[in-house]
């Protein structure tokens, strides 16, 4: 384990924050959780920015705070380990660690920062442990638990994400450009999906929007391209502007009572698209909302703004079944 002179430290009523790392880079370092027998609960913003020469790094439990830019720039980090204790990973954490293959976040995470992750180019898979995690749970910080603005953005070897629980906003741009992502698993803690999270994921063949989810942003999943299976749930009020626009492969659609809203260009070009039904509580259907659907019946219920849109636009429409 590293000794404590290979850190310049803080001490806190909160405990030692780690201010810098200042020793030599090594196949693994250990971080500690105890200095002079205080605990160690924050490694602080640039701890170990640029420290390109490590491969391997274990955060000890106890720890809860990872800070801006902590390990920014490590472009020789394969592996770490998160322990059950950490609540934030902060902006940039861990940005453009080119070699960090996968990542593990506890169950106790509650905020991911802005661009965390983001340009991790061999980053795979994202798991998530249990949300017990190692706290008592006497702790709370103030605003919606969230993975932040581009957070995972460029990650273009990520093939799985396991959101974890008690996330409550995924923000914008989150997963955009992740090509070859096949496979995410949303919880039913999330409220939010923002602008162009999932833009461009062109390799996600299905997703389930879990009930709880009010609103779905604007290019959310624009050219998702293998996305043949939607679920949006009885939650959901606003489907933003282009949200599933390009999205190819997508056949059937049931919008749920509960949307008033559908935004301009939400559905356009998805050129498979067969039928949608829409409920008589959607009360503002956007702009070139199904253009480019040739193949498309609209179901829905006479004098209802979906049979008006229908008609002013020359789509096919149907009673609801």
């Amino acid at each position: 384990m590293e000794k404590a002179s290979d850190y310049e430290i803080e001490k806190t009523a909160d405990g030692i924050v780690l201010k810098k790392f200042v020793g030599f880079d090594e196949p693994k370092i250990v971080i500690p959780n105890l200095i002079d027998d205080t605990p160690v609960y924050m490694i602080d913003k640039s701890a170990f920015e640029n420290c390109v020469n490590i491969p391997s790094i274990v955060i000890s439990e106890g720890v809860k705070h990872v800070g801006n830019g902590a390990f920014r720039d490590c472009k020789a980090l394969i592996n770490v380990t998160l322990p059950g204790t950490v609540r934030t990973i902060g902006d940039y954490a861990f940005y453009r660690c080119e070699a960090l293959k996968n990542v593990a976040l506890p169950g106790t995470v509650r905020t991911i920062g802005d661009k965390a992750f983001c340009e991790c180019r061999v980053l795979t898979n994202i798991t998530t442990g249990a949300r017990a995690g190692g706290l008592d749970g006497s702790e709370t910080l103030s605003g919606a638990q969230s993975i932040g603005d581009s957070a995972f953005a460029g990650c273009e070897s990520l093939t799985s994400v396991t959101i974890p629980t008690g996330m409550e906003i995924i923000g914008d741009y989150a997963f955009s450009g992740c090509e070859v992502l096949v496979s995410v698993t949303i919880p039913g803690s999330v409220r939010t999906i923002g602008d162009y999270a999932f833009y461009r994921c062109k390799a996600l063949t299905g997703i389930v929007i879990p009930g709880g989810v009010q609103s779905i942003g604007g290019y959310a999943f624009y050219m998702c391209k293998e996305l043949a299976d939607i679920t949006i749930p009885g939650t959901v009020q606003t489907i933003g502007g282009s949200a599933f626009s390009r999205c190819k492969s997508l056949t059937n659609l049931t919008i749920p009572s509960s949307v008033r809203t559908i935004g301009d260009a939400a559905f356009s070009r998805c050129d498979g698209l067969l039928s949608v039904t829409i409920p008589d509580s959607v009360r503002t259907i956007g702009d070139y909302a199904f253009s480019g659907c040739d193949a498309l019946t609209i179901y829905c219920n006479p004098g209802s703004r979906a049979l008006q849109y229908a008609r002013n636009n020359g789509i096919k429409c149907a009673k609801a079944r």
